[in-house]
């Protein structure tokens, strides 16, 4: 049996050679291969929890790039019987892996690939999507899942935590997140139910978050450009600096955190201002425009609509990141029956963070028709598990989340919603 650092060797010689750099070539003729043969590149046993999550973990990758990754899933699926799908990724930037012998599956399960970049070429898992991909592939051998494959689909997606870092090599292929990106390929049109889980370690080890509606945040992009006039900065009094309009918006911003945080749970909103630039000059004059850049997330009309009339008032442009996950009120009763049934206490309350599951069902965002977008899965549940006890902030350094109980809750929960909804 060949160990996990053995393993890994394997798919970074083979993808990832000498540069970390992706050979695409070899890749795309492998993925083309297995969808054709139905043969895995590399046969693998059945691994324990533990061994799928330390290889997984190592193979963290940016948006648009998770060869290794699906790859790996690709083989250890193909490994098991199950079959990939025509609609999997088979060229350049296009690393989705969608596993099942129907094109209609009565139930699908959609799990995440990407990682989060921590810098300088450097990618960690500290999102938690290494253990849930470990999940599905444990819940893979379960015998209760093998018998109903017809039935069943597996959809692993790409770029989940948005763009990558032009410095780390990404180009995004589509000018959309991954959620997006495969709702537009038609993928989730031609899905009945879906159910997705994630980790939230804001939950105790026996609590699950199970919301009927809304369940995650909606997020929106935010830009703001103030135009100055050029003199010089001893004499500031014949130009226009648009600086001062930054130093303005930042202090309406804080406020806006002030009067959001006030309002009564679950109502929640928060805006963040990630980037501030300003035009090339110098030290010497003023520039000729300032631009700030950020985040919104939002709970709750009442959120909603203040965190609406303080941005528009301030003149700021807004885009739609992702809607709020939608969850169907049917799958999240058969869901908290699972939970209960297993001894979990259930939290009812939306997560105060977005999730690209929404690009997957409904889309219900306050000012975005959903006839803009390609039909999706009309019926949709996404859940959360805890990381286990001391299992830190997620997408934080010390994200260390509990491997064997954390799996052993995923996989629990889906397989008792798979069972009960088919029957």
């Amino acid at each position: 049996m060949r160990t996990a650092t053995q393993l890994m060797s394997l798919y970074k010689d083979r993808y990832r050679p000498k540069g970390g750099r992706v050979h695409w070539d070899n890749w795309i003729h492998d993925a083309r291969l297995r969808a054709i043969e139905q043969q895995p590149w590399q046969t693998l046993e059945v691994m324990r929890p533990e061994k799928l999550f330390a290889i997984l973990d190592s193979m963290a990758e940016p948006s648009y790039q998770e060869v290794l990754t699906s790859s790996f899933i690709s083989d250890y699926f193909l490994s098991r019987g199950f079959q990939i799908r025509p609609e999997s990724g088979q060229d350049r930037y296009q690393t989705e892996v969608i596993v099942g012998s129907s094109s209609a599956a009565q139930i699908a399960i959609r799990c995440d690939l990407d990682a989060v970049s921590q810098g300088k070429g450097a990618y960690a898992h500290n999102c938690g999507h290494s253990i849930n991909m470990a999940s599905l592939l444990t819940l893979a051998t379960r015998p209760s899942i093998a018998s109903q494959s017809n039935a069943l689909a597996f959809i692993f997606q790409p770029a989940e935590e948005g763009p990558g870092r032009a410095e780390d090599g990404y180009r995004n292929p589509v000018g959309m997140g991954g959620g997006q990106y495969l709702r537009s390929k038609g993928v989730y049109a031609r899905v009945r139910s879906l159910v997705s889980c994630h980790i939230d370690t804001s939950l105790k080890p026996d609590e699950v978050r199970i919301t009927p509606g809304e369940a995650t945040a909606m997020a929106n992009r935010f830009v703001r450009t103030f135009n100055g006039k050029v003199a010089h900065a001893a004499q500031p009094w014949f130009g226009k600096n648009p600086i001062d309009g930054v130093s303005h918006l930042l202090s309406v911003f804080e406020l806006l955190n002030k009067r959001l945080g006030s309002l009564a749970p679950p109502q929640f909103g928060l805006v963040t201002p990630t980037k501030i630039m300003v035009a090339d000059g110098d030290l010497n004059s003023l520039p000729r425009w300032a631009r700030v850049e950020g985040i919104t997330r939002t709970v709750g009309d009442a959120a909603y609509d203040v965190l609406m009339s303080v941005t528009s008032s301030e003149g700021a442009e807004i885009e739609l990141e992702a809607p709020p996950v939608w969850n169907d009120p049917h799958l999240a009763r058969v869901a908290s029956n699972v939970a209960e049934g297993l001894g979990l206490r259930i939290e009812a309350r939306p997560a105060r963070f977005r999730d690209e599951t929404a690009w997957a069902g409904p889309i219900r965002a306050r000012g975005t028709p959903a006839s803009k977008y390609p039909k999706g899965c009309r019926n949709v549940l996404h859940f959360f598990v805890s990381g286990g006890r001391n299992s830190g902030a997620l997408h934080s350094d010390t994200f260390k989340p509990s491997v064997a109980p954390t799996i052993h809750t995923q996989v629990s929960m889906v397989e008792g919603i798979i069972e009960r909804q088919n029957t």
